[in-house]
């Protein structure tokens, strides 16, 4: 696999680690990528949750999917975003032109892309930005994994909405200037997508009132349930460990049925 060339001069620093995840087809590579539309069928997450979770048939399908979609969008999210709002560049990240390298033990190491992309425009809107990686990606994936776990696509969501909201944080704490984390906080906020629908990243926090002397603390509004899986504890910013009263359906969001996909 080939690094794309634009992009090499934003791999430094704290960017350094993603070098390697962003890379272009190479002939001569033996690389074990396959399509990413394979992670839309049962039988590939079959394998892929078997490599990453030992025994998994023992487990909770969808906590396993749910903490397995985690490690996904942390190794995706973080270059795609920082191409798109450092370097003002537009990847072409739909999944059917798309291919992914799954290492041996189960998570995603690098994804590989058709082309090197192109330049986005002058000021080009938050909706033109974002639109290819959260309707022609991520919006089939979470679909598909909903469907097939019987899990709430707003978990999936919730799951790419921490990370999103973490790399916003990142870039205000290295003092990388607003223009450049401004659109990705603009589109957390943005009520509705590009279609007038709800925007599935809109509010994703809230803070939950603290009691005895403690401060309010931030927490999700929808809990990735990976407490189901063995040994595996809540989440810092769990709504779990929100003392507020909420119903058990509003927390879990919306769990239904396990459906196992293996």
């Amino acid at each position: 696999m080939a690094a794309i060339p634009p992009l090499v001069p934003l791999f430094e620093g704290v960017l350094a680690p993603y070098e390697p995840v962003l890379r272009l087809p190479d002939p001569n590579s033996h690389s074990q990528a396959r399509p990413a539309t394979d992670l839309l069928h049962p039988s590939t997450l079959n394998e892929v949750m078997a490599q990453y979770w030992p025994n998994c048939q023992h487990q909770d399908p969808r906590a396993l999917l749910s903490i397995w979609s985690q490690f996904y969008f942390l190794r995706l999210l973080p270059p795609v975003l920082a191409a798109n709002l450092i370097m003002d560049w537009s990847l072409s990240l739909a999944l059917d032109g798309m291919s992914v390298v799954i290492g041996g033990n189960g998570l995603p190491v690098a994804f590989v892309l058709p082309d090197e992309g192109t330049p986005l425009g002058v000021g080009v809107s938050v909706q033109t930005r974002f639109q290819v990686l959260s309707e022609q990606h991520m919006a089939p994936l979470i679909r598909a994994w909903s469907c097939q776990t019987g899990l709430s696509e707003r978990v999936f969501w919730g799951n790419a909405g921490r990370y999103i909201d973490w790399l916003l944080t990142q870039f205000q704490e290295l003092g990388q200037p607003s223009q450049v984390w401004a659109p990705l906080q603009d589109w957390l906020n943005l009520p509705e997508d590009w279609n007038g629908e709800r925007n599935p990243l809109y509010q994703l926090y809230r803070y939950c009132p603290g009691s005895n002397r403690e401060p309010p603390h931030r927490v999700r509004r929808t809990c990735c349930i990976r407490y189901r899986l063995s040994g595996i504890s809540l989440c810092s910013d769990c709504p779990r460990s929100c003392r507020c009263q909420r119903s058990p359906l509003e927390i879990a969001g919306g769990v239904r049925q396990s459906r196992p996909f293996y």
